[in-house]
């Protein structure tokens, strides 16, 4: 037993982990020995010869036990009556420790809790879960200033994008007001045809690298975070309706209202019926239930919250002008797609149709109105 340990523990101690900045399956398999793996997996699973060391075999509370074993191994012997310390190892930063402590921390906020469960080996410690979280801050906005543009990294160039922006509501019912906020947020989709590696992203993580003692996140570009003013639009054109062309060739719509008519059908036909989650009886769940065989799994992100509030005019003219920079930068030449609810949808067309904001780079926006449906 002495001889089995000390040879696993030797492969423990030559082992060096770093965080990567990203959590993964195959991240925490290469954080641990497979001597190690193989012999928790035997414990804990059984003997199993032919594939015990396989990856598809190796599961969740193996990985966790044998990170655990890893972050919390002293490469000396203990004194019997000295008491536990648990030491911040750089080279042996587990990605089960550090997952705990910043999940934590993000759903309580309280260094006690995070301490405490450093103390038991669980987690690392509160100043090594800042000390991440602000790298991974600065790392991100290092990445905008870089590219020129606040653009999410996950995004794929050459991608159609759609975007959504509306109100951001926080602890609303505050008494005080001091804990609440009423920002604006801006999403990004996309539908990718294939999934490939993606450079951006890539390039994000291989300059990754933990920063000690910096406490602040660094300020983001000032062309994202400045909301210039803007008075409510009063001098406004609206656009001409359908051209003649149009007018006369109906077939133009035909696809549309073909697909319309065909939701209509089937809501008519589940009338009668027992309905159950597969009879897909709203808008989006029947035309996304035809596609759902064929469509890959959307990239999503969200830009950096604004403080202003989504209702201003100020405030979604800034929408326009950010959405346009990170499309300009990722897909060239397309028109921005934005879905509002109808309120926000109201002012945005106010500032279309307005004679001071007839830019090119302002109109060329495809405003939908996703309450409608």
């Amino acid at each position: 037993m002495a001889r089995l340990a000390n040879s696993i523990r030797n492969d423990m101690f030559a082992s060096s982990v770093s965080f990567t900045g990203q959590f993964d399956h195959e991240t925490q398999i290469q954080s641990v020995p497979q001597r190690l793996l193989v012999l928790i997996n035997m414990i804990i699973n059984g003997p199993n010869i032919k594939d015990q060391a396989e990856p598809p075999n190796i599961t969740q509370p193996v990985l966790t036990v044998a990170q655990l074993l890893m972050g919390n191994a002293y490469k000396q012997r203990r004194k019997p009556k000295e008491p536990p310390t648990q030491i911040y190892v750089k080279n042996r930063q587990m990605p089960l420790s550090i997952y705990v402590g910043m999940k934590v921390h993000s759903l309580t906020r309280k260094r006690q809790l995070v301490d405490s469960l450093h103390e038991l080996g669980l987690s690392e410690s509160y100043d090594s879960i800042m000390d991440i979280k602000t790298s991974l801050g600065n790392n991100i906005i290092n990445h905008y200033s870089n590219e020129g543009v606040v653009c999410p990294p996950q995004l794929r160039t050459g991608e159609f994008v759609v975007e959504a922006a509306d109100n951001i509501d926080h602890n609303p019912s505050s008494t005080t007001s001091t804990g609440s906020f009423h920002g604006t947020g801006i999403s990004l989709f996309q539908n990718c045809a294939v999934t490939l590696p993606n450079p951006r992203e890539q390039r994000l993580w291989e300059t990754f690298q933990i920063e000690k003692q910096v406490k602040e996140i660094r300020a983001l570009p000032s062309s994202f975070t400045e909301v210039k003013p803007l008075l409510a639009p009063t001098n406004m054109t609206a656009p001409a309706g359908l051209s003649e062309d149009t007018q006369r060739n109906p077939m133009l719509l035909t696809s549309v209202v073909r697909e319309e008519k065909e939701w209509l059908d089937h809501v008519s036909d589940h009338l009668t019926q027992e309905i159950n989650k597969e009879s897909a009886l709203s808008w989006a769940a029947f035309h996304a239930s035809k596609y759902q065989n064929s469509m890959l799994p959307s990239v999503n992100s969200m830009l950096p919250l604004f403080r202003d509030e989504a209702s201003s005019f100020a405030m979604l003219r800034h929408c326009l002008v950010v959405v346009q920079a990170a499309i300009h930068h990722f897909n060239p030449g397309q028109k921005a797609v934005i879905c509002v609810d109808q309120p926000l949808f109201a002012k945005l067309k106010q500032i279309q149709w307005s004679d001071g904001l007839t830019q090119k780079t302002i109109l060329s926006y495809c405003l939908v109105d996703f309450t409608s449906r």
